[in-house]
């Protein structure tokens, strides 16, 4: 009698680790890296996520929890990469049909440039972009102030020439991937994504959200909805061939399915023996 409440209430936390699971998945997910030196959080160019999130329903936003200090840069920002990374890739995985969105000011640009296209900067540790598939689920990435900007690309936005502190190489063939669904923005004489020199270099760097705030969150609305649109009418199209090849040809069994059943079943089980065990040891 002991066992059967213990299985009862195992299989009924199962039940509802499962919803939690599901209940955390955003139809889109934005991972926002803030500046050197910014507090913990979103940092300036999470006012550019609030105002995505303003305007596109089912929004989360998420900060990377990195060092973002200007001491210590190459290991701050490496660390930066490994944090994104593993977001990215953690979140395509667990809710492969959200949208995820990257955004990214000055270090906190270079994190996220680095993730979607892989490290080729001098004097950082080499690193390759997200697989494929991952990338597959970013819709859209916006940074600001990258200082491994470098300029003459299909995706900068702004009038830099020259090049950011710790320029990236091979720009045009690793970000090609992500070229159509990325906006970097930079202006001429910005210190760190352009090199600049002259005294008002950081006051440029700092004034890209109320500069081009409103270009890049209208950039992101605009990537999300077209990419809706292709996910509906890629559903449309799947369901009206599955209702034409069932009605023309004799139903056989989807081993797909039965599998895909079975596998969801053997990980229910697997979780409910895990917490009848740790309820057994409690005993």
């Amino acid at each position: 009698m002991a066992l059967a409440k213990l299985t009862m209430a195992a299989l009924a936390l199962a039940s509802g680790f499962e919803s939690v699971l599901a209940q955390n998945c955003s139809s889109v997910h934005i991972i926002v890296a803030r500046a050197s030196t910014e507090p913990a959080g979103t940092g300036i160019i999470g006012l550019v996520a609030k105002q995505v999130q303003d305007q596109v329903s089912g929004v989360d936003i998420v900060p990377v929890v990195y060092p973002a200090t200007l001491e210590n840069y190459v290991n701050s920002q490496t660390a930066g990469v490994t944090a994104m990374t593993k977001m990215v890739t953690d979140y395509a995985t667990n809710c492969p049909n959200s949208k995820i969105v990257l955004m990214g000011y000055s270090q906190g640009a270079h994190v996220s440039v680095d993730v979607a296209c892989g490290a080729t900067e001098a004097g950082f540790p080499a690193t390759q972009a997200l697989p494929q598939a991952v990338l597959d689920k970013v819709v859209a990435i916006a940074v600001m102030g990258d200082p491994s900007f470098a300029p003459g690309q299909s995706f900068d936005v702004g009038n830099a020439t020259v090049g950011g502190i710790f320029k990236r190489a091979n720009v045009a063939t690793t970000c090609a991937p992500v070229a159509a669904k990325m906006k970097s923005f930079c202006d001429s004489g910005d210190k760190y994504c352009d090199n600049g020199q002259g005294k008002d270099a950081v006051a440029i760097h700092i004034g890209y959200v109320q500069e081009y705030g409103k270009n890049a969150t209208d950039f992101v609305v605009s990537q999300l909805k077209k990419a809706s649109a292709t996910q509906t009418s890629t559903t449309i199209q799947t369901s009206s061939a599955t209702q034409t090849s069932s009605a023309t040809q004799t139903p056989v069994p989807v081993a797909t399915s039965a599998a895909t059943g079975r596998s969801r079943m053997f990980s229910a089980a697997a979780l409910v023996s895990s917490l009848m065990s740790i309820m057994l040891l409690a005993l």
